[in-house]
């Protein structure tokens, strides 16, 4: 459905006025409606090209996605920023024909000491946060010492249903990463979810 036909299901029959007022509602509408058509071609068109990426193994019953690299600012300052990687591996359950999933996730930065993540709480778009759970921590390590601080590499894994992942493919999730010094913010876009899910099924 174009937008303008969107549009018009929104404002069917608009009274004849020249209020100011209605008409600003009205543009905003019709704006708002070619700007949803026009970011659904491009969630379509990307999820396409993250599927094509999506690794299919053991008989067609375990998969892993691409692999995606992030840069987060944690602070005001150029020089505080997070490096973020994170796939999807998920394997078929083959008496029940149920996929489970996983999240890995990698955290890289500098600090005078690891931070030891140790749970995670998934959140909607308001950034209201549902209670935390404990993350499995895969590993935790620490290179490149200077002047008492080194880049520090902590490896997780999320656990994740797949009525979960199905009843977010509409707008995709976001999920805070805690520790006692720091909390990031991450999120797994709609087109990312969507690519995933279309080979993972």
């Amino acid at each position: 459905m174009t937008w303008w036909k969107s549009a018009v299901r929104i404002c069917p029959r608009l009274p004849k006025t020249d209020s100011p007022h209605l008409v600003k509602i009205v543009t905003l509408k019709l704006k708002n409606a070619r700007d949803e058509e026009i970011q659904a071609a491009i969630d379509s068109e990307k999820s396409a090209e993250f599927a094509e990426k999506v690794s299919i193994s053991n008989e067609g019953n375990s998969f892993s996605s691409l692999e995606i690299s992030e840069s987060l600012q944690t602070g005001i300052l150029s020089t505080d920023v997070d490096f973020l990687k994170y796939n999807f591996e998920s394997k078929r359950d083959l008496e029940n024909n149920l996929a489970s999933h996983n999240l890995n996730l990698s955290l890289v930065y500098n600090s005078k000491q690891s931070r030891n993540y140790h749970s995670f709480s998934f959140c909607d778009q308001w950034n209201n946060c549902a209670e935390s759970s404990e993350i499995k921590v895969v590993s935790v390590s620490g290179s490149n010492c200077k002047n008492n601080n080194c880049d520090y590499k902590e490896v997780f894994q999320v656990q994740l249903t797949d009525e979960f992942l199905r009843n977010t493919i509409d707008d995709g999730f976001s999920m805070r990463l805690i520790s006692d010094s720091k909390t990031n913010k991450i999120e797994i876009s709609k087109a990312y979810l969507m690519g995933y899910l279309k080979v993972a099924q």
